[in-house]
């Protein structure tokens, strides 16, 4: 059974296929757009959502898995006393616990605080039983599980991927051998920088990076930015769909993936070359000089 957020209909419309591509038996859309960010009711709101929605205690599950922990669905087995799994919140994230603390609680001060209260950034939650990473931390003292999701896709069949990029409506994409894909990221989005300021980041990544190759920009699907206006001389991937699926449907694999801290870079080491920028002082320096802000931008992707 797959519970989905219901704000998730509009980067995927189609996710009833989910049951219908026969990857899950039954899915349901938990009304996180109604529950209201109050802090002395927000537990009892949520914990009333799920017993209208699901027809299945919490309890009567053999395991649970939460990706996105620090959203509300994890008060409800926290609630009841029931344990669970988590996925860290994107590939290397374990590193960088409380990368969404700061803007998080800048836009839902509510959620960051309930988030902070039940351990849910931290994984220090009594119910965590265990954490699903793409790279141990030994900081972290609840159990770990390495997973891979480009090496477990690297195990299924072609039918079966199909199934999965068919949810997203992703299909082929013609690229080149000399191309290079900029992964973006939502910064505006999250609160870390102005959506003038985010624009300005990647125009000087666009024209300090990309070294005369064709450019092919893979916007965060939370990222609305309009690239071919505001950039152009580049293609723009306008498909919503995982960075994870690009393998299966861009032809041929690019010769360089850019970004400027998104962990989804970590899916194409040892496939063509990877970059990440923040990693880079004197790309920090210059966003500096040009008054960009760069407090929020992971240094070092785990």
């Amino acid at each position: 059974m797959l519970v989905l957020p219901d704000f998730i209909t509009d980067k995927l419309p189609e996710y009833e296929k989910t049951v219908r591509n026969g990857l899950f038996d039954e899915v349901y859309l938990f009304p996180y757009l109604h529950i209201p960010h109050i802090s002395r009711t927000v537990e009892r709101t949520t914990l009333r959502s799920y017993d209208e929605l699901i027809p299945y205690p919490i309890e009567s599950f053999d395991k649970i898995y939460i990706a996105g922990c620090h959203f509300y669905f994890s008060l409800v087995p926290t609630k009841r006393k029931v344990q669970f799994t988590v996925f860290e919140d994107s590939p290397g994230m374990i590193h960088n616990r409380n990368f969404l603390s700061a803007p998080l609680k800048k836009q839902f001060p509510v959620h960051a605080k309930k988030a902070d209260r039940y351990g849910l950034f931290s994984f220090e939650n009594k119910y965590i039983e265990r954490v699903i990473v793409n790279s141990r931390d030994d900081s972290v003292s609840k159990p770990q599980s390495v997973f891979s999701v480009r090496d477990a896709l690297g195990e299924c069949s072609a039918g079966f991927i199909d199934r999965i990029c068919d949810v997203f409506e992703a299909e082929r994409i013609n690229t080149a051998n000399d191309a290079v894909i900029l992964l973006t990221e939502q910064f505006a989005n999250l609160g870390m920088m102005s959506a003038d300021e985010q624009l300005r980041l990647y125009r000087f990544v666009c024209d300090n990076y990309v070294n005369g190759k064709k450019l092919i920009i893979k916007p965060h699907p939370d990222d609305k930015t309009d690239y071919e206006k505001e950039i152009g001389n580049c293609r723009v991937i306008k498909q919503v769909f995982p960075s994870e699926l690009m393998p299966y449907i861009l032809s041929p694999v690019p010769s360089e993936m850019i970004t400027v801290s998104s962990t989804a870079v970590l899916g194409f080491e040892g496939m063509c070359r990877t970059t990440v920028l923040s990693e880079d002082k004197n790309f920090i320096g210059k966003l500096g000089e040009l008054g960009i802000p760069t407090d929020h931008l992971i240094r070092h992707i785990g």
